[in-house]
């Protein structure tokens, strides 16, 4: 009884040895990256309302009023959205000493979005007006559209690294799927042109502003790692059957 069981139990030692031989195998760590250029579809001006006054009050109240002549202004021209982008007061000294002075400076930031460019670059000339100065121009890619396109680029990159993992299996002498995957991670990127700051756009005239609207480049990236390894269909399944048989020995 005995002599039989020793090579039953060497048998298993050596089926669990070669199992665990398999995650020692050489670890592949690799990204592919999918991209596209997409034309923008979404305006973004930034237009800053400014007032400098001896009186806090004052200063605030000439900035209200500058506000209030854009938001009117902006209400008529059809597709575009208007937010505050912030309020900030502070003050600052001037003067010789013993004679300084002390000068408020109030400033309002205001965000208008619009995917119709014409109708709102054709009235920054009249919101510069009102009291406003556009201080940046930004072009890019609306939420639901970039989504979209990122969503399509995943799954291209998804597909180039299942590619690049046969590959590698193949160079390697082995069969095309002969490899598993370890991790992955997917990110989505958006690598947006500077925006415009005032000066880099020309004054038409009082009633509009000559700024191109270019692309935007749309980006997927796929990383992660991967390990080589030999098909061995049923081998956990083996050494189940020879510790059954082992366990049976034991009992008698």
């Amino acid at each position: 009884m005995r002599h039989t069981t020793y090579p039953l139990l060497l048998l298993v030692f050596l089926f669990s040895s070669a199992l665990q031989a398999k995650d020692d195998l050489p670890t592949i760590h690799y990204q592919v990256t999918e991209s596209r250029e997409v034309e923008s579809d979404l305006l973004v001006a930034s237009v800053n309302v400014q007032q400098s006054h001896s009186d806090a009050g004052a200063a605030s109240r000439e900035v209200n009023e500058a506000v209030l002549k854009i938001i009117e202004l902006v209400q008529q021209i059809e597709g575009v959205t208007l937010s505050s982008g912030g309020y900030h007061t502070s003050s600052r000294q001037y003067g010789k000493k013993g004679k300084r002075r002390v000068e408020w400076v109030v400033r309002q930031v205001l965000s208008m979005k619009t995917q119709h460019f014409p109708p709102l670059l054709n009235h920054l000339g009249e919101i510069q007006q009102a009291g406003g100065m556009v201080q940046s121009l930004n072009y890019t890619v609306s939420p639901d559209r970039k989504r979209e396109i990122e969503d399509q680029l995943k799954v291209k990159a998804v597909s180039r690294f299942r590619a690049r993992a046969a590959d590698y299996a193949e160079a390697a002498g082995m069969g095309r799927e002969e490899w598993k995957l370890l991790t992955l991670s997917i990110d989505g990127q958006q690598a947006e042109p500077m925006p415009m700051s005032r000066g880099m756009f020309a004054m038409e005239s009082t009633q509009g502003i000559s700024a191109p609207s270019g692309t935007n480049t749309l980006m997927a990236t796929v990383s992660g790692a991967i390990t080589l390894q030999k098909t061995e269909v049923g081998i956990e399944e083996r050494i189940q059957t020879v510790t059954e048989k082992v366990v049976e020995q034991l009992k008698q």
